[in-house]
C-alpha cells in the first residue's frame, strides 16, 4: 500500500465520523504531490493541516510503499484527533 492510499483511506474514515468531507485552506507544501488528482493532493493536505502526517525532508512520497513505522506514527496521531472530534461532538 502506498502513502498516497493509506492516506485516502483515513480521509474516508474522517468523512464516516463527521458526516461530510475536509476542505482544506491550502495545499500542503510537499514538493512531490503537484502530479497527482485534486482528491489526492487534498487528501494529504487534509493530512498535514491536521498534524497526522508532516513528510520528509519537504516530501510525502505518496507513490511509494508506507513502512509500518510510519503507518504507525500516522495512526496514533489520526486516532487524536478522532479523539477530539467526539469531544467536540
Amino acid at each position: 500500500m502506498t502513502c498516497a492510499q493509506f492516506a485516502l483511506i483515513l480521509y474516508r474514515i474522517y468523512e464516516m465520523l463527521t458526516g461530510g468531507p475536509y476542505s482544506p485552506t491550502q495545499i500542503a507544501p510537499f514538493g512531490d504531490i503537484d502530479k497527482y488528482d485534486e482528491e489526492t493532493k487534498n487528501v494529504i493536505s487534509m493530512l498535514h493541516e491536521l498534524g497526522i502526517a508532516d513528510g520528509s525532508e519537504g516530501n510525502f512520497m505518496p507513490g511509494k510503499p508506507i513502512t509500518r513505522a510510519q503507518a504507525a506514527k500516522i495512526l496514533v496521531n489520526t486516532a487524536k484527533i478522532v479523539e477530539q472530534l467526539k469531544v467536540s461532538n
